[in-house]
Order: C-alpha cells, then sequence, then structure tokens
C-alpha cells in the first residue's frame, strides 16, 4: 500500500512557530528599533493593529540582535501576565524575569533549577563560584516568601503475594512574590547588572508583546516611573500595543519616547510574501501567484499581512488539490468566498 504525502501548506498565522528566515523584513522599521535601542537608548513601543506583523516584527528583531550583540546584550521575554496583574506588581514580575535569563546566560541554570538550589542551604555552601553564590543570594531576596517545590514521584512496592503497588508523593506548588519596596527591586537590579558586567553585558532589553493591559491612567503612571527607573540602569523595554489602546493611554507617550508604527504591506512587500510562501519547504511543491493575482489580494486584504496569509493559505490549498502549479483567478475568488463575508451595497 503506497502511503501518499500530503505537505503541510506553508501558508500560516501561527506566528510563535513561524520560521524567522520567512518573516518579511521590514527594513523601516527594523532601522528605527535599532536607533531608538541602541543609538538613543529609549524604550520603544511598537504600534499596529491586531495580525499586521508586531510580534513577527519583534522576532526578526530579537533574531538580529542575538546575531550581531550576542555578548553584549541580555534579552527578557515578559508575556501579559506580567502586566496583566497591576502595576504593583509590574515591577516584581519583570525583575524576577531578568534574574531568571541572567540564570540561563551565566550559568546554565533554568528558573527551577535555580529555586531548587535555593531549597537548601547545603547545596548553596557547596558551590565552587563566588558569583553563583552572590546571585543565588541576591535571587533569594525577591523569591516568593514561601516556596514549595514541586515533587512528583512515583515507586514500585513488591508485596509477598507478587502485586505492584504505585506509591506516588506529590506536592503542589503556590508562588507569590515577596514584599520588597521599589528601591529594593531597583538596587537588587542594580547589583544583578553588576555581575552581567563582568560577563560583558552591558544592557538588558526586555521584549513584551500584547501590552494591551494598561489601560488604567493611575496604574500607567506607576508603570511609568518603572521604567525610568529601570532606564537609569540601562534596562530598556520594547513593547507592542494596539492603536486605539495607547490613544486611551496618553501617559504610555512619556514612557516609550519612540514609537514604531507597523502598516500594511506595499504592493512590493506582498508580492514578496506570496513568493517566498509558494515553496513548500517539506517538498518541491510550488504554487505560483501572477502580478494579477498579487494586485488583487493587495485589493482584497488592504496589504494586511495576516489576511494575505489566510487568503494564500486557501488559494495554495485548492491550486494543489487539483494539482496546479498556477494560482488562478477561480481559486483566489474561492478564497475570497470562504474568508470574507459578501454583502450588495444599498
Amino acid at each position: 500500500m503506497t502511503t501518499v504525502h500530503i505537505p503541510v501548506n506553508p501558508f500560516t498565522t501561527d506566528t510563535a512557530r513561524l520560521s524567522v528566515a520567512k518573516i518579511i523584513d521590514r527594513d523601516a522599521e527594523l532601522l528605527k528599533l535599532r536607533e531608538a535601542l541602541l543609538l538613543h537608548r529609549e524604550n520603544v513601543l511598537v504600534v499596529g493593529e491586531s495580525g499586521i506583523g508586531k510580534t513577527c516584527l519583534l522576532r526578526k528583531f530579537r533574531n538580529e540582535l542575538q546575531a550581531q550583540n550576542a555578548v553584549s546584550i541580555l534579552m527578557v521575554e515578559i508575556g501579559p501576565d506580567a502586566l496583566s496583574e497591576g502595576a504593583s506588581k509590574f515591577l516584581a514580575n519583570v525583575t524576577l524575569r531578568i534574574f531568571s535569563a541572567a540564570a540561563a546566560r551565566l550559568f546554565n541554570l533554568s528558573p527551577s533549577a535555580l529555586l531548587t538550589g535555593l531549597m537548601s542551604e547545603m547545596d548553596i555552601t557547596r558551590r565552587t563560584k563566588s558569583k553563583l553564590n552572590h546571585f543565588l543570594k541576591l535571587f533569594a531576596l525577591i523569591r516568593p516568601d514561601v516556596t514549595k517545590l514541586t515533587i512528583s514521584r512515583t515507586n514500585d512496592a513488591g508485596v509477598s503475594f507478587g502485586a505492584s503497588v504505585k506509591l506516588a508523593e506529590t506536592m503542589s506548588t503556590t508562588r507569590d512574590v515577596g514584599g520588597l519596596s521599589s528601591f529594593e527591586f531597583m538596587e537588587l537590579t542594580a547589583e544583578l547588572l553588576q555581575i552581567l558586567a563582568q560577563d560583558g553585558i552591558t544592557q538588558v532589553v526586555v521584549f513584551g508583546d500584547e501590552a494591551n493591559h494598561l489601560k488604567p491612567e493611575t496604574e500607567v503612571e506607576l508603570i511609568l516611573h518603572n521604567l525610568e527607573a529601570f532606564a537609569e540602569r540601562n534596562v530598556l523595554f520594547v513593547l507592542t500595543m494596539r492603536p486605539d489602546l495607547l490613544r486611551a493611554t496618553s501617559a504610555l507617550h512619556a514612557a516609550f519616547p519612540s514609537l514604531c508604527e507597523v502598516a500594511a504591506f506595499s504592493y512590493e512587500k506582498l508580492e514578496e510574501l506570496l513568493r517566498a510562501y509558494a515553496l513548500c519547504e517539506c517538498s518541491a511543491t510550488h504554487v505560483s501567484f501572477s502580478e494579477s493575482i498579487a494586485q488583487e489580494v493587495l485589493q482584497v486584504s488592504q496589504g494586511h499581512p495576516r489576511q494575505v496569509q489566510i487568503l494564500g493559505q486557501k488559494m495554495w490549498a485548492r491550486a494543489f488539490a487539483a494539482e496546479r502549479a498556477i494560482a488562478t483567478v477561480e481559486d483566489l475568488l474561492h478564497a475570497i468566498r470562504e474568508v470574507y463575508t459578501l454583502s450588495p451595497r444599498l
């Protein structure tokens, strides 16, 4: 029996798993990010509507920074949870992530391994590197007041009648940030940066996608003061936000001197995207798109990257199923009918 291999559709909206090599370059935006961070040393807010390509731009920029400044820059990731818990925990959440990233960079330790070391003073005293000892003591100050390590262990216990009994031990974990003041968090961060400087790390860049939780002006004001304190210690932020939320939070303009607006694709960029995704990576299957099809896609999608991907995905699938190497107008019309709700104009 012959197995028919069906290649994975090369068009995708899953930006998290998207190969960096297939992310279309945005030269102007990348230049703006480089100048703001490396030249002017300013926080940057990447602004654009949902699906316009903010996440892809950040991934491209992080990859570029890693390739060109791997030694001197420590890159830190924060998720929406770091912002959704409110301004009171923003400073603690960011500080914890900086320490975790530093542990992985300096000592090749995961956050869980670091916490495991903190659970036992005996384990700490056996370490020979003074830098690690000092680092662990710093981290101990910002760890939760009570940290319980999760342990799941199963043993086989043989009994007289030959049966086997499973014995399991499980301890649940709760985690909360200890009650340090803002000044203490910043002092610990400054001391950590001194440790990083010994290894040639002169700048920390914190990346956060979808900073859409910063709505109330009162919270933004508190976070603004935190960002200013971080900037004084050479810790800069690159966050993304929708334009409507930026308009509703005027205080963010002071926190982020540099705004990087991500616009829809021009025809040239759209054509580049269709060309880059037409070839399936796992096979020689190729579906090309004519200039007229590309023009129509631009007209329908208005250059919106996510919509281009969805239209391309459906056109590619239909052409592949029909064993055609060129997408047709019928493929595009079929895709449009699936993607958009069409209604007559009155």
